[in-house]
């Protein structure tokens, strides 16, 4: 039997080296016009910045995890994300042949991850549209090594902290220039549905879950009082923003996360007067009138038109899973066969991310699917019950309840390999890591 630790060393040297060159190739293939002149003059302007990121990869990646994040990178700098995460890489690979660190790869959940990408991949063998398995392919590629880079490069509690307010942060700042686009610049989508940098107001919504979540761990962790009401306010103004999307799914995805909140914070009084202020805040912000608009299609009288549209991707999905439930269509081909079998005007995707994996991958998909994240939610929980650290239990928290608040929302969006869900996985990951009794300070 092969021993993991003597292989390494061998194996290791050749292979980093090798991927610098790949790494380093793709990055002037991308610079020589692969996206557009904007992110190429960004980057190039930025030039002074990557000797910072030399010297620290991981600013580097949060540099990365914010464009991807923000919608920048889908927006205002359309292609940017690539160029920063295969620069990423080739600064974690020079990073790791110096200081020869251990590369992670028995982690339950990146081996479900591989399996899953090897899947999508051979996917593309007997897929009617190979464009859709080529993007589908492209899009989980981007975002698996984003995952491989964040689960090496984030190290200490010190990071994570950072890396939690990096996403609150630009969670309000999404929140102010969808303030701005909606109301300033008179562009608002769907009637007064908010949206931002992402234009779609239901994925707007998703994206900003995770930092209603951490929001709250922040809360709890920190120890001035400045910053603790600075979580505060910033759990309280990201969910007003996910109300005013008037997403359905994200309306269900933040209940079940101010839910989760209630039930550990409502078993003493200063838990309920926190859930009550949040309540009255976004009663009193928040019209009534245009809640009662967005939910009246929700009545088993008027059904609006997009909900039946859903219940048709929802019957046509199955009867896809049905017909092909061992492999499925293949990755990225719901749309291809969404006409055919759910009487759409044109391809659209399942709404649903369970559905759309059972459909495009079969049960073998769906299996693997499943099971990554149930391994990560089960990890989450042996970590908050075995843990001593007050400080990882509210990170692990945070993570948990954002987890169950973007899995709540995938129910109403296909959102399988939305940067969220990697980020979080990434961060049960390394928090299952730590050791207990012992609190990291610093990156060591």
């Amino acid at each position: 039997m092969l021993d993991y630790d003597k292989l390494q060393p061998v194996l290791k040297k050749p292979l980093l080296l090798s991927c610098l060159i790949v790494t380093l190739l793709i990055e002037i293939l991308l610079l020589a016009g692969i996206f557009n002149w904007g992110a190429r003059i960004l980057l190039i302007c930025a030039a002074p910045v990557i000797i910072i990121f030399m010297i620290k990869p991981e600013f580097s990646l949060y540099a990365t995890i914010i464009v991807g994040y923000s919608g920048i990178a889908s927006s205002l700098f359309q292609g940017l994300f690539l160029p920063l995460i295969v620069t990423t890489t080739g600064l974690w690979l020079l990073s790791t042949l110096i200081n020869q660190d251990r590369i992670h790869f028995t982690d339950r959940q990146t081996v479900l991850y591989f399996i899953l990408g090897l899947l999508i991949l051979s996917s593309t063998l007997y897929a009617k549209d190979q464009g859709g398995s080529l993007a589908k392919i492209l899009e989980f590629g981007k975002y698996l090594l984003l995952y491989f880079l964040i689960i090496h490069l984030v190290k200490s509690e010190k990071q994570i902290r950072l890396l939690f307010w990096l996403i609150v942060v630009s969670g309000l700042c999404m929140f102010t220039f969808g303030l701005y686009y909606s109301f300033v610049a008179g562009e608002a989508a769907s009637g007064m549905r908010l949206i931002s940098l992402v234009q779609d107001p239901n994925s707007f919504a998703i994206k900003l879950l995770p930092a209603v979540g951490f929001s709250y761990a922040l809360f709890k962790i920190e120890e001035k009082n400045v910053l603790k009401l600075l979580a505060l306010l910033s759990l309280m103004l990201l969910s007003l923003c996910i109300v005013v999307t008037f997403s359905r799914g994200g309306l269900m995805g933040l209940i079940t996360i101010l839910g989760l909140i209630s039930w550990v914070e409502f078993r003493n009084k200063k838990g309920i007067l926190f859930g009550i202020t949040i309540f009255v805040i976004l009663v009193i912000t928040i019209p009534p009138e245009l809640i009662f608009l967005r939910i009246q299609g929700l009545s088993t009288t008027k059904l609006d038109s997009s909900i039946l549209q859903r219940l048709r991707l929802l019957k046509g999905g199955l009867h896809i899973f049905l017909e092909h439930p061992l492999i499925g269509v293949g990755a990225g081909n719901f749309m291809a066969y969404s006409r055919q079998y759910a009487g759409t005007l044109f391809p659209m995707v399942a709404h649903n991310s369970f559905l759309e994996v059972a459909a495009e991958l079969g049960i073998i998909g769906l299996t693997v699917f499943i099971s990554l994240i149930s391994t990560t939610i089960k990890r989450l929980r042996k970590t908050f019950s075995n843990h001593t650290s007050y400080t990882i239990t509210q990170y692990v928290r945070g993570v948990l309840f954002s987890l169950f608040g973007f899995l709540t929302h995938s129910l109403f969006l296909s959102e399988e390999y939305n940067i969220i869900l990697f980020l979080l996985i990434a961060l049960a990951v390394i928090l299952n890591r730590f050791p207990n009794n012992i609190v990291l300070k610093s990156n060591e």
